[in-house]
C-alpha cells in the first residue's frame, strides 16, 4: 500500500481502475513503436472553478518539489501526466507536461489520445 505524504501519492499498486476512482496515467512519447502509433485529434479545453484552480496549483507544486510517485521515476522531456479526481459523483481532470526540467499545467486534455504511449498508471491515494 502507498504511504501518503505531502497530500497525495500516485500509486502503481496493481488495483483495477474503475469508474469513480481517482486515477492517473503517465504517457511517454518515446515508447511509440513507430510513427503510426501516434494519434491526432481534438483536445478538450479545460476550465475550473476556484477550487479546481487551487487543486491544480497544489498538484503542480508537489510535482515540482516532491516525489508523489510510489516508484523510482525521473521525468523526461515531453512526459504527460493525466489525473482524474472524483468529487460528489463528478470528475475533474488535469493534464500536466514536463518541459525544461519542470512540470507545467496544460489547459487542454488529450487523455483520449495516444493510449499506446501509457508508460505507467494507477490510483491516486489521498
Amino acid at each position: 500500500m502507498c504511504e501518503i505524504t505531502d497530500g497525495f501519492k500516485l500509486c502503481t499498486c496493481g488495483e483495477t481502475i474503475t469508474q469513480g476512482m481517482d486515477y492517473w496515467q503517465l504517457k511517454r512519447l518515446g515508447i511509440a513503436n513507430n510513427f503510426f502509433d501516434l494519434e491526432m485529434g481534438r483536445c478538450m479545453n479545460l476550465s475550473y472553478d476556484i477550487a479546481g484552480h487551487l487543486l491544480a496549483d497544489k498538484i503542480l507544486h508537489l510535482l515540482n518539489h516532491a516525489n508523489p510517485f510510489d516508484f523510482d521515476y525521473t521525468p523526461i522531456q515531453h512526459d504527460v501526466l493525466n489525473m482524474t479526481f472524483y468529487q460528489k459523483g463528478n470528475s475533474i481532470k488535469f493534464e500536466f507536461y514536463f518541459d525544461n526540467n519542470q512540470w507545467h499545467q496544460e489547459m487542454t486534455l488529450s487523455e483520449h489520445l495516444n493510449k499506446k504511449m501509457i508508460a505507467f498508471q494507477g490510483l491516486i491515494r489521498r
